[in-house]
């Protein structure tokens, strides 16, 4: 089977995804970790994206019909961690943001 359409398009998503997580990297966005766990994440999405089969008996252990079912239902298990991750940060940095805006209205008062 050669490669379809979807498979070359998710490889070529992959691909840039490698490459963002690089830039990201050099730019020191990401640690260390954090950039080995992009890599595995984007190297097991290309090898999976080209060799679609190598699924099939996981998916089907789990009574998926179609391996789209598969994807989608991790994507939305990844996709809500996520929001709920990225809304736990913004509270930290909502606080952390208040009491700095106090500390400067207080020292504004003491000095007036």
């Amino acid at each position: 089977m050669g490669i379809i359409g979807v498979q070359l398009i998710l490889f070529c998503f992959g691909l840039f995804m490698l490459y963002v997580s690089f830039i990201y990297w050099k730019r020191r966005a990401f640690t260390n970790t954090t950039f080995a766990v992009w890599m595995f994440i984007w190297i097991c999405f290309l090898t999976f994206s080209l060799f679609p089969k190598l699924m099939e008996p996981l998916w089907q252990d789990l009574f998926f019909v179609r391996a789209m079912d598969f994807g989608m239902i991790i994507a939305f298990m990844i996709l809500t961690f996520l929001t709920i991750e990225n809304n736990v940060r913004i509270k930290k940095y909502e606080e952390q943001l208040e009491q700095l805006v106090r500390k400067m209205a207080v020292k504004k008062a003491k000095r007036k």
